[in-house]
């Protein structure tokens, strides 16, 4: 996806660094489990039904 000699956090451009930020935000809600975030009950972080 990017250069090996780039890391991946930092792209070429800024726009690309957001949107990977905005990702990895996003990645790291998911891989907390649903009792971390209180806020937020698991109907609304799995909206898909199991």
């Amino acid at each position: 996806m990017s250069d090996p000699g780039h890391p991946p956090i930092i792209p070429a451009n800024g726009e690309a660094t957001a949107v990977r930020f905005v990702a990895f935000v996003l990645w790291l809600l998911r891989a907390q489990p649903a009792s971390s975030n209180p806020t937020r009950p698991p109907s609304t972080v799995n909206e898909t039904p199991k």
